[in-house]
């Protein structure tokens, strides 16, 4: 919902802002988006690029160059999140598969070791029970 309303309002300035910093900031975009398609939290990088986006709106020399800082801060942490993309996907892809593995082995660990258990708790509170033969 976030990427929609951001194409929104970029196809409203699309005419009043420099072609550099467009291509700058939509390949920007384009980078984030990919990173959040593979799982990895962007929500920062959105908000920035969104404040980004409010200054590009305000068209005055200032709010230009400093929303420039704000992109070219964002491509860094870009770059540095895509460096760590494979890391991140692996160690989720490790989890999954983990939590399902521990799920499946709960069953059988109690199908084997819950009549153990019992059995052994059963024998340990009868052990000084004394067993006579014949009529008492």
């Amino acid at each position: 919902m976030k990427y929609l309303l951001i194409l929104l309002l970029l196809s409203s300035i699309v005419n009043t802002i420099p072609n550099d910093l467009m291509s700058d900031f939509l390949t920007v975009y384009k980078d984030v988006v990919e990173l959040s398609r593979l799982g990895i939290d962007v929500d920062g990088l959105v908000s920035k690029l969104s404040l980004a986006l409010d200054l590009i709106v305000e068209d005055s020399p200032e709010s230009i160059s400093r929303a420039e800082l704000i992109i070219d801060e964002v491509r860094a942490e870009v770059g540095r999140l895509k460096s760590e993309v494979n890391y991140y996907v692996i160690y989720r892809s490790l989890h999954k598969y983990l939590v399902v593995a521990v799920l499946a082995l709960i069953p059988v660990g109690i199908y084997y070791l819950l009549p153990r258990v019992y059995l052994i708790i059963w024998f340990r509170l009868r052990r000084r029970w004394v067993v006579r033969y014949g009529r008492t």
